[in-house]
């Protein structure tokens, strides 16, 4: 009995040291996957002095909005009176 008990828990070992071996053998993948592309990040990213020191393109003026007739002023300013 106690012999059985022996043999399960070195099996149960065995299982686990492929299974750390396996998960060890993945993780590396994945961190060199991962250093690929935080290289290709950072190749796709980077800009030139002469590109950061370009002047930039002006933006478009913005035209004020037209005062409001004069007839719509005088009627506002007549309830505004009354008030």
């Amino acid at each position: 009995m106690e012999e059985e008990k022996i043999r399960k828990i070195a099996q149960l070992r065995e299982t686990l040291e492929e299974r750390v071996k396996t998960l060890e053998t993945e993780l590396d993948g994945l961190r060199a996957l991962l250093d690929f592309i935080n290289d290709l990040l950072i190749e796709k990213s980077f800009k030139r002095a002469e590109e950061i020191a370009k002047p930039s393109v002006p933006a478009p003026e913005v035209k004020p909005k037209p005062a409001p007739p004069r007839e719509q002023a005088r009627t506002t300013a007549k309830s505004s009176k009354r008030s």
